[in-house]
């Protein structure tokens, strides 16, 4: 009896050291709120309607030009942004050193620069660069971009207790952003026609994170589908694409 007794005293107090254990574990686990502050960039295809990229013999050039100005294709935009995120992480499966964990955050990233430019002189101009008359296409604006994000992260301790982190993200964001085309006459744009574009995209995402428990650093990947919806019937809605690379810094607490 007392034998049993015995056995049954030391399989409780087994499991109770194994379930602190596992609560110390989980307290190791970098779930919780993460502000982060970063810089991204993104270049991408536009895709732009023919619409914008087509011009007209400016009105002034038409009495000796004859015929249509030409295209001036815009195959690449180049975007950077300062990031600005605010993340909650739950967890999944925890143990003392790593575990997988979910997460919803919300990122604003505000236009820092932006370069998408194309520009030449017009197809039915016979005069001399110096003297022709030139056409561009253009992005002339861009707004802040808002985006909600979820991730999937797997995390773990390495040696001196540095976390390091693998996350896949998924986002859906909103976007706007103007887009010109007109003509470069004597050192001054002059546009013919202005649109808007306005729209969502998807963005799949790969990052990798390291540091410490409250401090880590982070570099991300991804790949962004916008459908970008332009502010004219006769323009429609095209989908751009293109990457981006980010890198950031986060706070946990």
């Amino acid at each position: 009896m007392k034998r049993t007794m015995l056995a049954v005293v030391l399989q409780i107090t087994i499991g109770l050291a194994a379930n602190a254990s596992a609560a110390q574990g989980e307290a190791t686990g970098p779930c919780g709120w993460q502000l982060d502050a970063g810089i991204s960039y993104f270049s991408f295809d536009p895709n732009l309607p023919n619409d914008l990229e087509m011009h007209n013999t400016h009105p002034d050039d038409q009495s000796f030009l004859s015929g249509s100005a030409g295209t001036t294709p815009l195959d690449e935009v180049n975007l950077t942004f300062l990031d600005l995120s605010l993340r909650r992480t739950w967890g999944i499966v925890k143990g003392p050193d790593d575990g997988w964990d979910w997460g919803l955050g919300y990122v604003l990233k505000v236009p820092v620069s932006e370069t998408g430019r194309s520009h030449k002189q017009n197809e039915n101009d016979f005069r001399p660069a110096t003297e022709g008359s030139f056409i561009c296409t253009e992005l002339s604006d861009v707004s802040p971009a808002h985006e909600i994000e979820c991730s999937l992260r797997y995390w773990w301790f390495a040696d001196n207790e540095i976390l390091w982190a693998i996350e896949p993200t998924v986002s859906v964001g909103y976007w706007d952003m103007t887009f010109d085309k007109g003509w470069d006459r004597f050192g001054l744009d002059e546009a013919e026609q202005s649109s808007d574009a306005k729209g969502f995209s998807v963005s799949p995402q790969i990052g990798v994170s390291s540091g410490t428990r409250d401090l880590r650093l982070s570099v991300v990947a991804a790949y962004r589908f916008m459908n970008l919806e332009y502010d004219t019937d006769v323009l429609g809605n095209e989908v751009a694409q293109g990457w981006e690379v980010s890198g950031s810094v986060g706070w946990h607490f």
